[in-house]
């Protein structure tokens, strides 16, 4: 099994109006978590008796509600990905008329219809990866681990999730319910690339693996 939501090498593959596509909802419905965690964030601080306009830090359970703030935006963002790919297969059978079958081969084994693919020849739906499929991880993996972990990790994810989850909070007083200070920027910076990082090696990780698997496959 490989699903379609992990598969970083298939998504290199698709053409680009496919994979947009695709994208809309999984992206969309991670960042729509942040409203229900404001909710979440005030009514925990309300019940932890943690005051507005006071650093989080400073108060007794302040490191406890920051642990479990963070805990629930992890959840509700991974739910909101993967709730994104249901609503995805959800649209192609009814709104398309997509079999089981079809769905089954897309979301659970990455094997997009050879049409949606960049090389129209691939065999993506026999297990086998196409040529350009392994060229392009054969490219990405000859970069190196730290430049993927760089580039993939701390630069397209970290960043932007350090700007949206750092300076919004800064610039609109939620969830954080405090005044940024000089540790809480270089806080959130650490955080950020940290999360990114380990984010990025879970994806190489899984991308390494079916790498392997695909070689042992070829003669």
């Amino acid at each position: 099994m490989r699903l379609l939501a992990l598969d970083f090498e298939i998504w290199q593959q698709l053409r680009p109006r496919y994979g947009y596509a695709l994208c809309i909802l999984p992206i969309g419905l991670m960042f729509t978590a942040f409203l229900p965690l404001w909710s979440i964030a005030m009514a925990l601080a309300t019940r932890f008796g943690i005051p507005d306009g006071v650093p989080v830090k400073d108060q007794e359970n302040g490191w406890l509600w920051l642990t479990i703030v963070l805990s629930i935006m992890v959840v509700l963002m991974i739910t909101g990905y993967l709730l994104g790919f249901v609503l995805n297969a959800i649209i192609l059978r009814f709104a398309f008329g997509w079999q089981n079958d079809r769905l089954r081969a897309l979301f659970l084994f990455s094997a997009p219809p050879n049409s949606w693919l960049k090389d129209a020849n691939a065999t993506r739906a026999s297990g086998i990866a196409s040529p350009s499929a392994k060229d392009s991880w054969a490219v990405v993996r000859s970069k190196g681990m730290w430049h993927f972990v760089l580039r993939r990790g701390v630069l397209s994810w970290g960043v932007p999730m350090y700007l949206l989850m750092a300076c919004g909070p800064a610039l609109f007083g939620i969830p954080y319910r405090t005044e940024p200070t000089l540790f809480y920027w270089i806080w959130q910076a650490g955080l950020w690339t940290v999360a990114s990082a380990l984010f990025a090696l879970a994806v190489w990780s899984l991308s390494e693996r079916q790498h392997r698997k695909q070689h042992e496959k070829q003669p």
